[in-house]
């Protein structure tokens, strides 16, 4: 497989597990691009640390015996030999991204009442009679008192029905939106440092971390992030809040995006190929219980190719 063609990494764990492959693969490494990346905020130094504890871990070193087994007899020519090291490093890197997701994942689990894993919905009652439904790979935590009802959205996303006929507020915390109801039918996202916020029925008020405030009603939609609220827009809810159908629907969406969000109920990892196969506009409604299927569908409708290795899938051309 071309070098230009593998996956360009963006989150800073995954540049941390790319620097790491590069720097046990024996191939020719520049340093000075490393130490500038590792310079360029401690949530590099954090990453790379991490990905470092990982490495050594036993489900590394079984994917990497696994795939070497799979794999032909070492070749003697450069090509075939970088070629060979690169499948090594895909596979090693699903093991060594699951050992680090476990590691980092951490803190936030301890906040947690609730916790659900990737694939996995909570259907939750909470004590004053609202109820909540918990999406995958997502984690919430409560805490009512006789002054208000607090709840925390550590990560994830969950779709809320609030109790109403109370005095007390129904109060969210999902990092860069805080959101403030009586009584209405809700959902909330909060991924990778941004929150959404999509109104099925009632009025919510949601607010930033800069102190701007916002009502929303029904069909509406806002994104917030470190910016502060986004612009509301119409949406259909059917549509923003497929999920709590279980289903995932897209249309004209990046693939790019569709896999992303396709990871968030797959057990395993997903590796794109490359960024134009990323960019091809992918339409479609899918069960979110049959995320194999569902990666098979995709692959068939982009003319794509579909790899298996230990822990996952690559999807490539």
């Amino acid at each position: 497989m071309p070098e230009e063609n593998l996956p360009s990494p963006e989150t800073p764990m995954e540049q941390a597990l790319d620097w790491m492959i590069r720097l046990e693969s024996g191939e020719a490494f520049d340093h000075d691009a490393f130490r500038r990346w590792l310079d360029e905020s401690a949530e590099h130094t954090q990453a790379f640390a991490l990905a470092e504890r990982a490495w050594g871990s036993q489900l590394v070193g079984a994917a990497a015996e696994l795939t070497r087994q799979r794999l032909p007899a070492i070749s003697t020519h450069p090509v075939r030999q970088k070629r060979r090291w690169r499948h090594w490093a895909v596979a090693a890197s699903l093991a060594l991204a699951v050992c680090a997701g476990l590691l980092g994942d951490l803190p936030t689990r301890l906040q947690a009442d609730w916790v659900t894993g990737r694939g996995e919905q909570q259907q939750l009652q909470l004590e004053d009679g609202s109820r909540v439904l918990l999406g995958s790979g997502s984690a919430f935590a409560t805490a009512f008192d006789d002054a208000s009802r607090k709840t925390r959205l550590l990560k994830g996303e969950a779709y809320f029905e609030v109790a109403g006929g109370q005095p007390r507020p129904f109060l969210i915390d999902a990092g860069e939106a805080q959101v403030r109801v009586v009584g209405t039918a809700f959902g909330v996202r909060h991924l990778d440092g941004k929150a959404r916020v999509s109104v099925r029925s009632g009025i919510v008020e949601v607010s930033d971390e800069l102190g701007h405030s916002r009502r929303l009603g029904a069909g509406e939609q806002v994104d917030i992030d470190t910016g502060g609220l986004g612009v509301t827009h119409k949406v259909d809810t059917d549509l923003a809040l497929a999920w709590t159908r279980g289903r995932l629907v897209f249309e004209e969406s990046p693939l790019g995006d569709v896999v992303a969000e396709l990871r968030r109920h797959y057990p395993g990892l997903i590796l794109m190929a490359d960024a134009q196969l990323a960019g091809e506009l992918i339409s479609g409604n899918y069960r979110l219980d049959q995320p194999e299927n569902t990666l098979h569908s995709l692959a068939e409708l982009t003319q794509a190719r579909l790899s298996r290795f230990p822990g996952g899938f690559w999807m490539h051309r």
